[in-house]
């Protein structure tokens, strides 16, 4: 009979030092989609995404490609228009995932927004992406957004 260990790190044994100029081209990032939203602008919203992008939305639609990507800011921001939107990063989050080229965050994400009817809504939540390099610059390759709900 064969045994297999395996010895799996605990939480307090995470070594993660979040590198703080690679956050700080993050944060950018982070905040141009703030700008993007608030301003309603699919454009700017979409170019921060790689071509192969894959965008998986709070009620589980998922857009593949820039250009379907735009369809979606473009449709969501004639819906709806954005007072507030303010993206947070974890404390521990920005973790290398191979060679400095690709990277993954979580975070939180709220807003507040005003459809064509009623009065402004807010909405909270959480996001996880995965971020590649492309020259000097980062974009997302995979956003994962949920929505917590508000009772």
């Amino acid at each position: 009979m064969v045994v297999i260990s395996l010895v799996l790190p605990t939480f307090a044994q995470k070594t993660n030092t979040p590198d703080s100029q690679l956050r700080q081209q993050l944060d950018v990032l982070l905040e141009k989609t703030d700008d993007a939203y608030i301003n309603n602008d699919p454009a700017a919203a979409t170019a921060l995404f790689t071509e192969d992008a894959v965008l998986v939305t709070p009620d589980n639609k998922t857009f593949h490609g820039r250009e379907a990507i735009e369809k979606y800011y473009g449709d969501l921001f004639k819906e709806v228009h954005f007072s507030k939107h303010l993206l947070t990063v974890d404390q521990d989050s920005t973790y290398i995932i191979t060679a400095g080229n690709v990277m993954w965050e979580t975070g939180e994400w709220s807003m507040t927004f005003q459809g064509q009817t009623g009065g402004p809504t807010q909405a909270k939540g959480y996001w996880s992406a995965i971020f590649s390099r492309e020259g000097e610059t980062w974009k997302k390759r995979t956003l994962m957004v949920a929505e917590e709900k508000i009772p």
